[in-house]
């Protein structure tokens, strides 16, 4: 029963009857429920209906041509498969709301029929999607964005699964380590770095799952010539949709380590014999009586 204060009063569940369940769904959904005659006018709508559309039913009552349905040109298939007993399931199609607003909606329409095959009403329903198509439009945008850049950086960027898999791979694979792609996908990261670095690296990386925390080093990849190439890498940890996963941003530092190793070079040995000089022979001496 409903109250003045337009709350269902019932002092046990067992008297809710059909029509009860029935009124109590068509005052409260969030859905436009709405019944259309055979001729293609409305008949009746719920509340949610002119919350969506902004019509209210007595604005469209005895409309033959209501601007809820197809043009007057489709509106009448539509009604002959109405006639024929058809029944449209989750059909996405977009809206135009009393006040020009475009909204995205998923319509279902069920026919009712007589005993006698006639076609007595159409129960229509809408269902607003709007912020989820945007959601997804801008989730798209958002992924081709990133995939461009992804695609199209110097850096290779990897994404490996919880069994340090390679999931994904940037293109850049190929012209910083020699294999393409498709070669690198599924294989675990422990195959394109350096045996020297690999227990080093784990290690970081486990650390990183257990802190959360971003992981920077510096080591050194296979390449598919046999030569080792310095990378610094960056890593992070992100769990999406229930999947665990590292994501490894690695950049070329060979040019770098070769001047650092050329300076190195040059503190430590004379310019002119390429011998060790005095500096040299301190840090020895320090190295040398630090152990003593």
């Amino acid at each position: 029963m409903l109250n003045s204060n337009k709350r269902y009063i019932v002092s046990d569940h067992k008297e809710i009857t059909s029509i009860d369940e029935l009124e109590i769904i068509w005052n409260n959904t969030n859905d436009a429920i709405f019944l259309i005659a055979p001729d293609g006018s409305l008949l009746k709508a719920n509340p949610a209906f002119e919350e969506i559309l902004g019509y209210s039913t007595e604005e469209l009552i005895g409309n033959p041509h209501p601007p809820i349905l197809p043009t007057l040109q489709k509106q009448k298939g539509f009604l002959e498969r109405m006639k024929k007993g058809e029944i449209i399931k989750y059909h996405e199609a977009q809206q135009v709301t009393k006040e020009g607003k475009v909204i995205d909606i998923v319509s279902s329409y069920c026919p009712v029929h007589n005993h006698n095959g006639e076609l007595v009403c159409t129960v229509g329903m809408y269902k607003d999607v709007t912020k989820q198509i945007e959601a997804q439009r801008k989730l798209r945008e958002s992924e081709e964005k990133y995939r461009f850049i992804a695609d199209h950086t110097s850096d290779l960027i990897m994404i490996l699964d919880d069994q340090k898999s390679i999931t994904y791979v940037s293109p850049s694979s190929e012209p910083l380590l020699g294999y393409s792609s498709i070669e690198c996908l599924d294989k675990n990261i422990s195959a394109f770095i350096s045996e020297h670095d690999i227990l080093s690296f784990m290690n970081l990386v486990e650390q990183l799952e257990k802190t959360n925390t971003v992981l920077e080093t510096e080591l050194r990849y296979k390449h598919a010539s046999g030569c080792l190439i310095w990378m610094e890498l960056r890593g992070s940890y992100v769990v999406d949709e229930n999947k665990k996963r590292t994501i490894i941003v690695s950049r070329d530092i060979s040019e770098r380590k070769k001047y650092e190793e050329e300076l190195r070079n040059l503190a430590f040995h004379d310019s002119l014999t390429g011998l060790p000089n005095r500096y040299y022979f301190n840090e020895l001496l320090k190295d040398e009586n630090e152990k003593v």
